[in-house]
């Protein structure tokens, strides 16, 4: 047990008093960490877009929330800021106006780009302009500081729409120097009624400082001295406010102010020591600077005698060194600007939550008292930490601390409904419950004596008027009226000692403790004895770490627990059924430390992402973190509590957060969303860089256009209100890309990969921290070309060729056709004269044989006239008589073959015949094609005989068969060979 051990000594020995008197609300620091260029800052705007612009010793920066872009001068950089100290800011419709150590700018905001206005007189050097102000007739009004000289510009309607690319140093404007103001020190301006005042001071010889007031008449040019301010003091160092016409001096280190009021000065005294003042006409609001502290009143303190720290409307800290300048946003935050520390940034809402014991982890229950007093036993850290609100100084229970400081140690304070104070006491390894008085004590009877491991909690409960004890291993139950003590023993249920971290009573007489390993149930009977249950993730629970317990004062059937890990669980008691509500549900953590309710019946659960409100009707969730003013987004088991007036009390690991519900109402200011940053391929587009795609800056473009390979793109953007930028939420897609409102996240980048060519809309919308989203969409048209190859002029030149192809290819074609009737018909040309050379050498052949038997018969007849003449008688007759048969034989067989001929000749002339007598509607150049199938040729043979296609031969056979009436089962050739002859 040697954390029980060193536990006794340090609650003997080394207990740690602390006591803090002050209440603060801690504001947010931007400086050099967060990016600003330098952390002097002379200057601080909000343009009418919503940026914030912060001028300094070293640049200008403009920034979104959380984000800053500086612009410095840079010789390499035409279009860079003349200077780098920047003394003077002034936002106007598309252009702001800078007052630089080296002279005056006008910083283009389409362009992004600064050019120099010149003043006279300056050749030589560089004037200083430290004071801009604008008039009701839209004059500006530049006050110089190294000639003391003031002047006037006036720039026309439509300026800007006039400047050129190129143009580094405008011309074309009227600015003329004011030859009234000579030798006096305008080194700040302001507007007063409906001139512009300046003021200047001189040491009189008897060494005060006089102070005057000068007031030029904006329409006239004429110059007023107001009555000169002498005051009985030699304080050089002041400042000077308008506020409603009246004109507010601060003195370094004075405890009043002067005020020029009426056309006379009174004192106004304060109960603080002031260091300086300003004033912001966005809610007549002033802010002094005190010696410890800075305030922020409203204006009508100004027409009082006496200003009290008390009617502050804010106070927080005092900044380590002076502030130069003050604005509050459209939201109603405050910034700040001091010279050396940056920024000092306080939230509407940050305004309104207490911080406490700031740097310290609490991790126990805050007692708090009827009069706004509290205290904290803080057991684990061995700290004892009060408030004493300084209307109750000596209130009775810094009396009660104060007298029970030392031993035995005070682990809890109670309070009950009859007000009296109880604590619980450790000493000698025993607990004791003490009342306030310190006579009555309930000593070994309420554990005996023990060795615990952990502290054990104490809690109230109204309805029964009992105290509740919840150790590691039973719950004690002390009933105030009765004086009675009830031990109920559930160590049974673990096998292992258990930390408990809550312990509640409901309606129906049960009680239950939440500890580190389930929800221990425990229900009285009538005979004296209880029952014990244990719920945990076997069970029903989504986490057996039950860190708080709460029962509503409307649904007391209903008990809400708090787990770590497993969100927020809804137990009804009469059903024993559980419900849950998670990350799932939208709860922005599944860890809830402590739940407390307010007047609403809103729950307030602390968590490791901040503070969750929940209202149990609409289901709705909020939160609130670290940029709303919270010690930090992680909180403590323990470390809450309500107080009176409804006020809650959350601890966590840098203080303890104290607030009203009601302060938190929603915030009704929606963001102005703008895209600030374009991205194509990883590099960064800008207005005039080598691409050319942007033609003004990426905030002000409507459209842009890429190539088919410059089609992934990343987009940066903002919500312009600075309440909690960290909480604000953006939606957008890309319409003709994906569904609408596809993405909603806090982060403010959105990447596209390989967008295909084609035209798209980026769309985007933003909500602020409560989630009130605005109806101002910002659109970006987007389109990404076609590659050359699918252009519509490539598709012409594909038609073109296409076309140019086909009729190449039926040409080809047709040339190849040609050709193949060209081979076939030389090829039956050549037959043809093959045949007519085969009936050529069949006649040659057949004259020879006609020549060869012509000579034979002639040798013949010789021979038998030689024969007939050698003889005589008999056989000379019988000779005669042979050679005349075979003449006559000769005679025959030669006229036979005249008509087999002249047959054959007349063959096709009957063929003819024959059909027109059958078919009389037979045309010539049906007989023609008659003739030829008779002979046998194919279709292909025919068509080259008669110069044709093959498809006309094909069609003038079917004609043919309509005209010879034959049925499909006939061969037309076969009838032409067979069906036609005599």
């Amino acid at each position: 047990m040697l954390r029980v051990q060193l536990f006794k000594i340090v609650a003997y020995f080394i207990c740690i008093y602390y006591v803090s008197a002050q209440t603060t609300v801690i504001p947010e620091s931007i400086t050099i960490k967060e990016g600003l260029s330098q952390g002097f800052v002379s200057s601080i705007v909000q343009d009418k877009e919503g940026f914030i612009w912060m001028g300094t010793k070293n640049g200008l920066n403009r920034y979104d929330g959380e984000h800053f872009e500086a612009f410095i001068n840079d010789l390499d950089k035409p279009y860079s800021i003349s200077g780098n100290f920047i003394y003077a800011l002034h936002d106007d419709d598309g252009f702001i106006l800078i007052g630089t150590d080296e002279g005056l700018n006008l910083y283009h905001k389409k362009t992004k780009r600064f050019h120099k206005i010149l003043l006279d007189d300056f050749n030589s050097f560089e004037p200083i302009i430290t004071s801009i102000v604008k008039d009701e007739i839209n004059q500006y009004w530049i006050a110089e500081t190294k000639t003391k000289s003031l002047y006037r510009l006036i720039i026309p309607n439509q300026f800007l729409d006039t400047i050129k690319k190129d143009t580094k140093t405008l011309k074309g404007l009227r600015i003329e120097k004011n030859k009234n103001v000579k030798n006096i020190y305008p080194h700040f301006l302001s507007k007063y009624k409906e001139g512009i005042i300046y003021v200047s001071q001189h040491k009189k010889d008897d060494g005060k400082w006089e102070k005057v007031f000068n007031v030029l008449n904006v329409k006239t040019g004429k110059l007023t001295q107001l009555n000169s301010a002498v005051f009985n003091d030699s304080q050089d160092r002041f400042k000077y406010i308008i506020s409603k016409n009246r004109i507010v001096l601060s003195f370094w280190g004075r405890s009043y102010l002067r005020v020029f009021e009426n056309d006379e000065w009174r004192t106004v005294y304060s109960n603080f020591v002031i260091k300086g003042i300003s004033f912001t006409k966005e809610s007549n609001q002033v802010l002094v600077e005190g010696n410890g502290s800075y305030m922020i009143f409203n204006d009508k303190v100004l027409s009082q005698e006496h200003v009290h720290k008390k009617d502050a409307l804010i106070v927080f800290p005092e900044i380590k060194i002076n502030h130069t300048g003050w604005i509050q946003d459209t939201s109603g935050n405050n910034w700040i600007a001091t010279a050396g520390y940056g920024v000092v940034k306080i939230g509407y809402r940050q305004s309104k939550i207490e911080t406490h014991f700031k740097g310290k982890s609490i991790y126990a229950e805050p007692f708090i008292d009827n009069q706004g007093n509290f205290y904290i036993g803080n057991a684990v850290t061995n700290e004892r930490l009060f408030f004493s609100n300084s209307k109750s100084e000596a209130s009775r229970l810094k009396k009660f601390i104060t007298n029970n400081n030392q031993e035995p140690f005070l682990c809890y304070l109670i309070q009950d409904k009859k007000e009296t104070i109880w604590a619980l006491y450790y000493e000698d390894g025993d607990y004791s419950i003490v009342k306030e008085n310190g006579l009555k004590s309930i000593e070994k009877k309420v554990i005996g004596k023990t060795d615990l491991l952990y502290t054990p909690i104490m809690t109230y409960d109204e309805n029964s008027h009992t105290l509740l004890i919840a150790f590691e291993e039973k719950l004690v139950v002390y009933n105030i009226d009765k004086d009675d003590l009830k031990s109920y023993d559930f160590k049974n249920l673990f096998n292992n000692s258990v930390n408990r971290y809550d312990v509640i009573r409901t309606s129906n007489g049960q009680y239950w403790v939440g500890t580190n390993n389930g929800l221990v149930q425990i229900a009285p009977n009538s005979n004296g004895s209880y029952d014990l249950w244990l719920f945990n993730k076997r069970n029903g629970l989504r986490s057996n770490e039950v860190a708080s317990l709460y029962v509503s004062s409307n649904d007391k059937n209903t008990l809400w627990i708090g787990t770590k890990g497993g969100g927020l669980h809804c137990l009804n008691i009469k059903e024993m059924s559980f419900d849950y509500i998670n990350s799932k549900n939208g709860l922005p953590n599944n860890v809830i430390y402590g739940i407390l309710e307010d007047e609403n019946k809103n729950l307030w659960m602390s968590s490791n992402k901040g503070i969750i409100s929940y209202n149990k009707q609409t289901k709705e969730i909020r939160n609130f973190n670290e940029a709303d003013g919270l010690q930090s987004n992680e909180f403590n088991t323990y470390a809450y509590a309500k107080g009176p007036e409804g006020k809650m009390f959350f601890g966590g690991i840098n203080g303890l957060n104290v607030f009203h519900p009601n302060n938190f109402n929603k915030n009704n200011t929606v963001p102005k969303v703008w895209i600030t940053g374009l991205e194509v391929n990883n590099h960064k587009i800008e207005y005039g860089d080598t691409s050319r795609w942007l033609n003004k800056s990426i905030e002000y473009t409507t459209s842009i256009t890429l190539p088919y390979n410059q089609n992934n793109i990343s987009l940066h953007f903002v919500a312009l209100e600075y309440t909690a930028p960290s909480n604000n939420k953006f939606s957008y897609y890309l319409d003709g890309g994906e569904e609408e409102w596809v993405h909603t996240t806090k982060d403010n980048k959105a990447n596209y990969l390989n967008i295909t060519p084609g035209n798209y809309i980026f769309k985007i919308k933003a909500a602020n921290g409560d989630g009130i989203w605005s109806d101002d969409v910002k659109e970006l048209r987007i389109q990404i070309l076609a590659p050359w190859y699918k252009t519509g002029f490539a598709y012409l030149l594909y038609l073109i060729s296409g076309v140019f192809f086909f009729f190449t290819i039926v040409k080809i074609r047709e040339d190849k056709i040609r050709s193949k009737q060209q081979i076939e018909k030389s090829e039956l040309n050549n037959k043809i004269l093959k045949m007519e050379v085969e009936y050529k050498q069949k006649d040659l052949v057949d004259l020879a044989v006609e020549i060869s038997e012509n000579q034979k018969w002639g040798n013949y007849l010789l021979n038998s006239v030689k024969k007939i003449r050698g003889t005589k008688g008999r056989t000379k007759g019988k000779y005669f008589d042979k050679l005349e048969e075979d003449i006559k034989d000769k005679i025959f067989v030669d006229k036979n073959k005249i008509e087999v001929q002249n047959r054959i000749d007349l063959l096709n002339n009957e063929f003819y015949q024959n059909l027109l007598k059958k078919f009389p509607n037979l045309t010539k150049t049906d007989l023609k094609l008659c003739s030829l199938i008779r002979l046998n040729l194919t279709t292909n043979e025919i068509a080259i005989m008669q110069n044709i296609t093959s498809e006309s031969v094909y069609k003038s056979r079917k004609r043919l068969r309509k005209r010879l009436k034959l049925s499909s089962d006939i061969d037309l050739d076969v009838f032409l060979k067979h069906n036609t002859s005599s």
